[in-house]
């Protein structure tokens, strides 16, 4: 499983790319995601912070929507980028930029 430091050095990345940006693009793999209509409601939305409280990453919108995981994993992430995968394959763009993965 992936400890703080992992989390919080997960969540100070995607600050670095996200905070300030404006989601063009949104898709999750979850039926939940679909039927309450999470893209309608995070697309054109701006970035307002990337968080982290232990095993937990935020990404909160200005909207007030707030993108929450709990990075629990059965292994640890040999990186960075299997850290932030273990958002739930949840998939968004930010302005003139390629999808977050």
């Amino acid at each position: 499983m992936p400890e703080g430091p992992t989390i919080r050095n997960t969540a100070d990345q995607l600050r670095a790319a996200l905070a300030g940006q404006r989601i063009v693009y949104f898709h999750s793999p979850l039926k939940k995601a679909a039927a309450e209509g999470w893209a309608e409601k995070i697309i054109s939305q701006q970035v307002r912070a990337v968080r982290s409280h232990g095993k937990n990453l935020f990404i909160d919108f200005d909207n007030g929507w707030m993108l929450y995981t709990h990075m629990l994993t059965w292994r640890a992430p040999r990186s960075q980028k299997q850290a932030a995968n273990a958002l739930g394959r949840t998939r968004f763009c930010r302005e003139r930029a390629r999808p977050v993965e």
